[in-house]
């Protein structure tokens, strides 16, 4: 994929998001999270953290199969539950949608 970076936005705001409101995957150890030395909400582009540092391992796919990917290899690492890995699997779209199957 032509133009693919990882982003981490830091101190982002989830509460104004309908989206991450609704789905929560479980509690991560703080020694395995980058405490940000602002307050403001920034986007950064360098792994700082264990957890950020897995995360960046993974290839790039498409979203959903690059999310299943980051989980299992966290699961497989124990920086969280497996629980996280069947919550995010229901709440999947389908196989038909998509770039490569969208009707």
């Amino acid at each position: 994929m032509a133009g693919y970076v990882l982003e981490i936005k830091r101190n982002y705001e989830c509460s104004t998001d309908k989206d991450l409101k609704a789905l929560v995957l479980g509690d991560v150890d703080a020694a395995n999270v980058h405490e940000s030395t602002s307050d403001a909400s920034v986007e950064d582009y360098t792994p700082r953290s264990v957890l950020e540092r897995h995360i960046a391992t993974v290839n790039t796919k498409r979203c959903q199969e690059w999310t299943m990917e980051v989980l299992a290899h966290l699961v497989k690492e124990n920086l969280i539950h497996e629980d996280a890995v069947n919550i995010v699997q229901a709440e999947r779209d389908p196989p038909t949608h998509g770039i490569f199957g969208y009707r």
